[in-house]
């Protein structure tokens, strides 16, 4: 699959376009199978602004599985929680949610554990994928520390 670069005049036409371009990938999966279909999320500002927009869509959401790309070792109700902020959104939604995560203990040992095992039970390739952009962009985990142009 080839990479292909857009630009939008504004965050909210790049909002909507992603938005449309997630829900295409998970209505196309949903109708490929009979099965069950897997959706990746991050945190951060970006998903909360363009996840509602999907949720807004003619989507099955019983048979989507949910996880994270990336998640802190925090406590569902922590604000830095994808999992919360996703919880959330679902519930605002109105939504069904089959969230894939770590569970209530978050040693990182039972977190893990967990995590594997609820991964396992996950629709495999996943049909939809989505990572924060913009200005909290998740290099800034890996690299804290301005150090010039990545």
């Amino acid at each position: 699959m080839a990479i292909e670069a857009r630009s939008y005049g504004n965050p909210a036409a790049a909002e909507k376009a992603c938005s449309e371009t997630l829900s295409a990938a998970l209505a196309t999966a949903l109708t490929a199978t009979k099965g069950r279909v897997s959706f990746m999320v991050s945190g951060g500002n970006t998903p909360r602004r363009v996840l509602p927009q999907v949720l807004a869509a003619d989507i099955d959401w019983q048979r989507v599985d949910v996880f994270a790309s990336d998640e802190r070792l925090v406590p569902v109700d922590h604000p830095d929680s994808t999992e919360g902020m996703v919880r959330q959104l679902f519930s605002q939604a109105m939504k069904p949610l089959n969230y894939l995560g770590f569970g209530e203990d978050v040693t990182p040992e039972a977190a893990l554990a967990a995590w594997k095992s609820a991964l396992k039970t996950a629709a495999w390739p996943v049909a939809a994928g989505f990572i924060g952009i913009g200005e909290d962009a998740h290099y800034a985990s890996l690299f804290p520390e301005p150090a010039g142009d990545y």
